[in-house]
Formats: structure tokens, sequence, C-alpha cells
């Protein structure tokens, strides 16, 4: 399963000591740490990180360049146009993408020739993100073959990952000792603000994965 940047099991290697890495006690809150701090990335990075074929978008079309959330893009397989809600959804045929910049996802068209006013709107269907190994060992098909095309995704960044989430496990009141005693045990995990938490080392490796957005 994905467990946010790679699959149940890595983050049970890292996470647990070798003696309860075979039990299935901890699975559902460990996978639960490890999507929700990889959504934390996700929202600190300004990007999506998970390789999706046939992902969409949607923009804007008063503009002649557009910023893909998804890194990196391997490929853009349609543009659509809308104009109107009676129109619907137009494929662009020829496309009048010029050039793509795969690792920034930036899609680039005709200098000064923007695809309608700012009511329309541009869709974009496309391959990108990183690949990670999402299957168990238990699973049909594993391993998975990497994909042609695809991107790995960075160790630093998964490192990260491991990391944080391992710092929310150490902080997690797992046999209930802040309820049922006098006080609280362990730090509490407060979603909310998880990415203002973040480890030094982490916030660190993050620093490279900033999407920043285009005014």
């Amino acid at each position: 399963m994905n467990a946010g940047l790679s699959n149940l099991a890595t983050l049970k290697g890292y996470v647990l000591a070798a003696a309860l890495r075979s039990a299935t006690d901890y699975d559902a809150a460990l996978a639960a740490i490890g999507l929700g701090v990889a959504g934390a990335f996700e929202k600190y990075c300004n990007r999506k990180f998970a390789r999706v074929v046939g992902a969409t978008e949607i923009f804007g079309a008063d503009r002649c360049q557009f910023l893909i959330s998804r890194l990196p893009v391997e490929s853009v397989a349609t543009m659509e146009v809308k104009q109107t809600e009676a129109l619907g959804w137009v494929v662009q045929n020829p496309s009048p993408i010029v050039t793509l910049d795969s690792l920034a996802g930036i899609i680039y068209l005709p200098d000064r020739s923007d695809v309608g006013i700012y009511t329309t709107q541009v869709r974009f269907t496309f391959t990108g993100g990183y690949f990670w190994e999402q299957l168990e060992a238990g699973d049909g098909g594993y391993p998975t073959a990497q994909p042609n095309g695809a991107t790995p995704i960075p160790p630093d960044l998964q490192f990260a990952w491991l990391m944080q989430c391992a710092e929310a496990w150490k902080k997690k009141d797992k046999l209930g000792q802040g309820i049922t005693g006098g006080e609280e045990k362990t730090e509490r995990i407060n979603p909310a603000n998880l990415q203002q938490k973040f480890l030094p080392e982490v916030e660190s490796i993050l620093a490279q994965y900033i999407r920043y957005s285009m005014t």
C-alpha cells in the first residue's frame, strides 16, 4: 500500500524495531502518519509528488504559460478548452503547445497568444510525478517495474519523509498513557500545524523541492 512516499514495509522498517516489523498492530497508525507527513510535505512544497498517469489540471485561459503542480511532467496527452458550459471541453488538435519544461512543470504556448479570455478554461491531461514502490511483498506484481520515462523519487526526499515520520511516531501516545494517567506522557500530534514542526534537516531538504507559483 502507498504509505505516503513509499510502501508500508519501508516505513515500518525505518520506524519499528526489528521484532515488531512482522506484526500488524501498528499498521493503521503508521500508514496514517505516513500519509499525513506526505500531505504536509506537499502543502509546504506547493506541489504533488506521486506519479499519476492521466492526471488533469485546469487553469484560466488568459495566459500563455501554465504551471503544473505534479512534477516532473513526463508528457502531456491532451489540451482542451472550454469557452462555455454549453460547448463543454474541446480538444485542441493540433495542440498549440510549443515546449514543455518537464522539471519545472511549465507548459509554454506561443508568446502573446492567450487561449481565451479570463472566463475560458484550459484543461491539460498529463503524466507526471515521482515513481516509488507502493506494493507490499505479498502483493501480486511485486516488485513493480519502473515505467518507461518515469522518474524515481529522489533518495533525499524519501529519507526526509522517513525521518519526519519517525519523529511523529515518537510523539504518538501508543499505549494511551496520556489518557489513563494523570498527565500527558507524550506530545500530541496536530495535523494542522505538522508542517510548522519539521525537523531542521527535513526542512533543509524540502527547500530544494519547493514549487514557486508564477504571478
